[in-house]
């Protein structure tokens, strides 16, 4: 039996110090055993309890949703857990939101009990319509909490989105109003340096849309920052096109530019398009990383084999990428092509004694990035280019120069770009 389950039995629950983990299972939303293993998966993927259920297959985005709602309301003591549990089965039933579950249980909710973060930042005028459609659109994509997409994405600042988190809670404990929760926000003051979290290499999207260069390709970072000549560049370039291959990975083949260094400016090119970055700090950046040969040699030691840090498979997943359907299909690739499963997995099939064993072997396998990669070799051209470009955002993570969200969230945009579509069959 999981320890969350031995409190529960040998103490009596303040609903105020329930964990979101527990509250699953308290739900019985999952079983004790498989609440323990999405556990461990979330200290592996250093990701929340809850987005690691998502990433298991085990609840659907929507309702992670409801849960963390109805997590909130039993914290604050709005409701009892057993209505939470009734109310949460009922919304997965009749695919209705958390207020009319409750409502349908009689459950008396005030209206501003249930209030979303969007709703006070779009009625204090903190973010356009547009911009908060944008970041939901996002989110359900990748899974990041809301707050750290707003920061991040929609440019407004961090002390706006924790002064607005705050008075979430105020209006669901009824220590405010949503209009006095409104007034406040409109009413905080913002200093400049609040907009320019970038000058800690915090890539925050720009406040002037005007700013962002959209076609800003890879060969505009390589050439102005004199890592390439145009001699050398042109034939990768005829080579790519002629073969449908991207540059990138043309590139990757040639020893007159240091992998580290093409990694990172792929990734810095899409930080460009998407407008965390201007390309002149783009070039100024690989340049300082350029210099770092040490450092740069530590991160291609990091990006060639299984390390601590976040491997490729892991980024895929935790960003809602590939899919345990997309995982399914890679076992079932593997399983029947006998020559790429020797390939990735360096020993024939008929090494394996039962079917569990060869998938319990392509698994532990495909942790290694280059196995992964050497495994998805049959996807699409438009799959293989979000791949490539989630590598090279590896290499960024690495340097120190993004965090792990940043990343996800231009990983994000480049699969909206290329058609929003996960990676469920090769």
């Amino acid at each position: 039996m999981g320890e969350l389950f031995k409190r529960r039995i040998e103490t009596e629950l303040d609903p105020a110090n329930i964990r979101i983990g527990e509250f699953l299972g308290l739900l019985e939303v999952l079983s004790p055993e498989v609440l323990d293993e999405t556990l461990q998966v979330a200290q592996e993927l250093e990701v929340p309890v809850g987005r690691a259920t998502v990433l298991r297959g085990l609840i659907t985005n929507g309702e992670l949703s409801n849960l963390v709602q109805l997590h909130c309301l039993v914290r604050s003591k709005i409701i009892q857990l057993e209505d939470a549990k009734e109310a949460f089965f009922i919304a997965r039933r009749e695919n209705w939101n958390v207020r009319e579950a409750l409502v349908a249980l009689g459950c008396a909710i005030d209206d501003g009990t249930i209030v979303r973060i969007g709703e006070l930042l779009l009625e204090s005028d903190r973010i356009s319509e547009n911009d908060l459609d944008t970041s939901l659109m996002l989110q359900g994509l990748c899974g990041l909490p809301i707050g750290r997409i707003l920061t991040i994405d929609a440019r407004i600042p961090e002390v706006v989105v924790s002064e607005a988190l705050n008075l979430q809670t105020e209006i669901r404990e009824r220590r405010s109003t949503f209009g006095d929760a409104v007034t406040r926000l409109k009413r905080l003051r913002v200093s400049k340096e609040d907009f320019l979290p970038r000058n800690r290499l915090l890539l925050n999207r720009h406040t002037a849309e005007a700013e962002v260069d959209e076609e800003f390709q890879l060969r505009d970072l390589l050439l102005t920052s004199n890592m390439v000549s145009e001699q050398d560049l042109k034939p990768a370039e005829r080579f790519a096109e002629s073969n449908n291959f991207l540059l990138e990975d043309v590139l990757r083949g040639f020893d007159f530019i240091q992998q580290p260094v093409l990694s990172a400016a792929n990734g810095l090119t899409g930080f460009v398009r998407d407008g965390y970055l201007t390309g002149a700090e783009a070039v100024d950046i690989l340049k300082a990383l350029r210099a770092k040969q040490e450092k740069m040699d530590y991160v291609s030691s990091l990006l060639n084999k299984q390390s601590k840090d976040l491997t490729l498979y892991q980024f895929l997943v935790t960003s809602g990428f590939l899919t345990p359907d997309g995982l399914r299909s890679i076992i079932r690739t593997l399983m029947v092509e006998p020559h790429l499963f020797e390939e990735v997995l360096g020993v024939p099939r008929r090494s394996f004694s039962d079917k569990a064993s060869v998938k319990r072997a392509i698994i532990k396998s495909i942790l290694d990035s280059n196995n992964l990669e050497k495994s998805l070799a049959g996807i699409q051209q438009e799959d293989r280019r979000v791949v490539s470009y989630a590598r090279d955002l590896l290499a960024l993570i690495s340097y120190g120069v993004v965090s792990v969200d940043q990343a996800i969230l231009s990983f994000t945009r480049l699969r909206v770009e290329m058609g929003e579509r996960p990676l469920k069959q090769l």
